[in-house]
């Protein structure tokens, strides 16, 4: 017997004529002696999902291979329908891809043939970096607005894996950029209030379900971001001044669930900021939080003590004076 094409989600597509399915199953074939770039740019564009699937999850390996130029100027412009995708797990898989294809397309000595891989540049994010001068400015505008897209998705998982890459291409565009191009995205994620930006065709629960989670996506990208200024990869400045602010407006959301988020995110922040900051503002959030009316935000707060007294720990060694900050340390989380 001969299976019925099917859909992502299982269902069966409207009934045609046998010669539609006789073209639908010849599709399925892949043609491989086509090279491999040709490849990639026909199977992302299919009509049949499956096969968009497979070739999104290609997209890496293949920047890899083919190196910058052709980075740029054939993978890229697949980008633009892709983050559009009404498949939710090839946007997910694709939110995945764009770190690795990014540090292609911006890194000249990454890649085939060149000093550095990119799974040694995504381990070791110190390893210095030859910027390309149009692949990173593709990348900071271009890039960076298709993550953006990604980032407030309706799907979890796709808004997760976007996250994560938005939050590792912090580590490897130059720290001065941080500011300009990637932290708007979760402080305008932040402000993300009522139901006046959902889709219309959403109830308003749904509307007001999908602003909260974006968020709590915000508060957990601020939490990575602040944790960048511990290695330096972002100014301490740039932590002080704009994350801690917003992830302490997220202490006092309505949302328990955003509250939440919050309190997991204040320790990664803790650590990039000074004593002072800690002692006149960080410890006070964190302790309204742990006698917050909802049980599951004082939870999490519990759960955060061991990261509490660690980031404190760090920032006493950078300290002039650390004995003050250990002991501030200790009068506030063991109590």
């Amino acid at each position: 017997t001969v299976d019925h094409p099917t859909t992502m989600d299982g269902s069966e597509p409207p009934m045609n004529e046998a010669q539609d399915y006789a073209l639908r199953f010849e599709d399925l074939t892949v043609d491989d002696d086509l090279p491999l770039i040709d490849r990639i740019v026909r199977y992302c564009r299919s009509g049949i999902a499956l096969q968009r699937l497979v070739h999104v999850k290609m997209l890496a390996e293949t920047a890899e291979t083919v190196g910058t130029k052709d980075s740029i100027t054939t993978l890229i412009p697949l980008l633009s329908t892709l983050v559009e995708d009404q498949e939710s797990v090839i946007r997910q898989h694709l939110a995945s891809q764009i770190l690795p294809l990014s540090l292609v397309c911006m890194v000249r000595n990454v890649g085939h043939g060149q000093k550095y891989k990119v799974s040694e540049m995504l381990e070791d994010r110190t390893l210095p970096k030859l910027y390309d001068a149009e692949g990173y400015h593709v990348v900071t505008t271009s890039v960076v607005g298709y993550l953006q897209t990604l980032v407030m998705d309706a799907d979890v998982d796709v808004r997760r894996s976007a996250s994560d890459s938005l939050a590792g291409l912090a580590f490897h565009v130059r720290s001065d950029d941080v500011a300009r191009c990637i932290l708007p995205i979760p402080l305008r994620l932040a402000q993300q209030q009522g139901i006046k930006n959902a889709q219309k065709k959403q109830k308003p629960e749904e509307q007001e379900g999908l602003t909260e989670e974006l968020r709590i996506t915000a508060a957990n990208l601020l939490a990575e971001l602040g944790g960048a200024a511990e290695n330096g990869s972002i100014p301490t400045q740039l932590v002080r001044e704009v994350i801690l602010p917003a992830v302490l407006a997220l202490c006092k959301d309505p949302g328990f669930r955003v509250r939440r988020a919050a309190a997991q995110a204040l320790p990664r922040v803790l650590g990039g900021t000074t004593a002072e900051d800690a002692y006149n503002k960080i410890l006070p959030a964190f302790e309204a939080l742990s006698r917050d009316e909802i049980y599951r935000v004082r939870k999490s707060t519990g759960e955060c003590l061991v990261d509490m007294s660690r980031s404190m720990m760090i920032l006493a060694s950078k300290d002039p004076n650390p004995r003050a900050v250990n002991a501030l340390r200790r009068s506030s989380l063991i109590p």
